[in-house]
C-alpha cells in the first residue's frame, strides 16, 4: 500500500490543467513526509515522484494515528520556482483488532508449561491479530497497551512493569504459596492503535526449585558436585560453606550468563569446564564477578543472597565469607579439591584491598592474591546458622 503526492497546475494563459504525474518530478519538486510539527518523518521517504510505501502493520505502528502530511518543496531552478511549499494531510490507520494472545517467556523462551517459580526471569508478551490477517507483537509502549495482575498476585507481592511486562516475584515469601503454589493472572489491555485488544494468562507460581545439598555435610564424593546440588562443609567453629555452583544447579533457578559490568538479576559471568585438576572432570561450574549494574549488589554477593532468600539447606543467612573465614575452611579440610571433591581454584572473598580490589583465595593451594572486581572467580557462600 502506498500514498502518491502530485501537483496540479495550469500554464498561464491556458485553460488546460496538468499534473506532475505526467512528467518527472525530480527537477522541479522535492517530496517529503512531515509530522504535525513540520519535522521530517524518518522511515517514510517518498520517491522522486512523490510515492511513499506504507510498511507492514508492525512497522507502521509508530506512524499510526499521527497527523502526517505529504509536503512538496519547489526547486529554485524548476518550473515552480518561487512558490511556497504545499502539503496535504493524511493519516495511517491499522486494521481493527480481531484477537489477542498473551504468553509468558522464561529467559526469553516460551514457557514449557504453565508454571513458574519464585525468582524466575519472566517477561509477558502480547501478540495482536488484526482483521487484515497481520500480526503484531505489542511493543513496550504505554500508548499502545498496559500490563496488569489480578488481586491474588498483588496480595502475594508479585509486581509487573505495566510497560515492559517484566514480572517480579522476588518479594514473594515461599510460605505464602503453600505446597501446591498459587495461580496468578497476567493481563494485557491494548490502547491507541491496538485498542480493543485484551487477553490474560493464568500461571501457577511455585516455590523456587533450588537443588539440595550434595550428600551429607563434609561429603567427599567428587562426582556429585557436577549435578543439581551443592556440596557443603563446615569449619572448626561450625560455620557452613558451599562449593561453587554447577551450571546444572543454577539453570533450574533461571540463571543466565552475563559477563557485563552492569549485570543484574540471576546471572553468572562464565563457566569453567572441569579437567580433573582442581575440578571434577567434565563438570561445568559457574564463575562470577564482583561487579553489578548498581555497584551495590555485586554478582557474587547477589548469588549468595539468593541462596539465603531460597533458604538453601534450611538456612537464610548465606553470604560471601571474608578471607579469614574462608581460610578457616582450609584449616579444617586442607586442599578441598582433594579432601572434599570440590571445584577449587580461586574464590572471591569480601575482604578488600581497595574499594574495587578484593582478596581472593585458592582453595586448592591456600595462596592469597588481589584482583579487581571484573575478573572471574568461583564463589563459596558461608552461613553461621544464626
Amino acid at each position: 500500500m502506498g500514498v502518491q503526492g502530485l501537483i496540479e497546475f495550469k500554464v498561464q494563459g491556458g485553460p488546460e490543467s496538468f499534473s506532475t504525474l505526467d512528467f518527472a518530478d525530480a527537477n522541479h519538486v522535492n517530496w517529503s513526509i512531515v509530522d504535525s510539527e513540520g519535522n521530517t518523518v524518518v522511515g517514510l521517504t517518498p520517491t522522486t515522484e512523490g510515492y511513499v510505501i506504507i510498511p507492514d502493520s508492525e512497522s507502521a505502528l509508530e506512524f499510526a494515528s499521527q497527523a502526517l502530511a505529504m509536503r512538496a518543496t519547489f526547486l529554485d531552478d524548476g518550473w515552480f520556482a518561487g512558490q511556497a511549499p504545499q502539503q496535504e494531510s493524511f493519516k495511517v490507520t491499522l486494521a481493527s483488532v480481531s484477537s489477542t494472545q498473551v504468553a509468558l517467556l522464561k529467559n526469553g523462551q516460551p514457557l514449557a508449561n504453565n508454571e513458574i517459580s519464585i525468582g524466575d526471569n519472566i517477561t509477558a508478551q502480547s501478540t495482536v491479530n488484526l482483521a487484515d490477517g497481520s500480526k503484531i507483537i505489542a511493543p513496550a509502549d504505554a500508548a499502545l497497551g498496559e500490563w496488569s495482575l489480578d488481586q491474588t498476585a498483588i496480595d502475594l507481592g508479585v509486581t509487573i512493569d505495566p510497560v515492559t511486562g517484566q514480572l517480579d516475584t522476588s518479594k514473594v515469601s515461599p510460605e505464602q504459596l503453600g505446597e501446591n503454589g498459587s495461580n496468578i493472572t497476567v493481563s494485557w489491555t491494548g490502547a491507541g492503535s491496538l485498542e480493543g485488544g485484551h487477553d490474560s494468562f493464568v500461571v501457577l507460581l511455585s516455590k523456587s526449585k533450588v537443588g539440595p545439598m550434595c550428600g551429607q555435610l563434609n561429603d567427599t564424593d567428587s562426582t556429585i558436585a557436577k549435578g543439581n546440588c551443592l556440596k557443603v562443609a563446615d569449619d572448626n567453629q561450625g560455620n557452613w560453606f558451599t562449593s561453587t555452583p554447577s551450571i546444572e544447579f543454577l539453570q533450574p533457578l533461571g540463571y543466565t550468563e552475563d559477563r557485563s559490568d552492569d549485570n543484574q538479576g540471576r546471572t553468572y559471568a562464565d563457566l569453567h569446564i572441569g579437567t580433573g585438576i582442581n575440578h571434577p572432570e567434565d563438570g561445568q561450574f559457574a564463575e562470577f564477578t564482583m561487579e553489578s549494574a548498581t555497584d551495590v549488589d555485586k554478582q557474587s554477593e547477589r548469588y549468595c543472597a539468593d541462596l539465603a532468600s531460597l533458604s538453601f539447606a534450611g538456612r537464610d543467612d548465606w553470604r560471601i565469607p571474608t578471607l579469614e573465614e574462608l581460610q578457616g575452611l582450609m584449616e579444617k579440610h586442607g586442599e578441598v579439591d582433594a579432601t572434599l571433591g570440590w571445584p577449587a581454584s580461586w574464590h572471591w572473598t569480601s575482604s578488600h584491598l581497595t574499594p574495587k580490589q578484593y582478596k581472593i583465595l585458592s582453595l586448592s593451594s591456600g595462596r592469597v592474591e588481589n584482583n579487581l572486581g571484573g575478573t572471574l572467580h568461583h564463589v563459596s557462600c558461608m552461613s553461621t546458622g544464626g
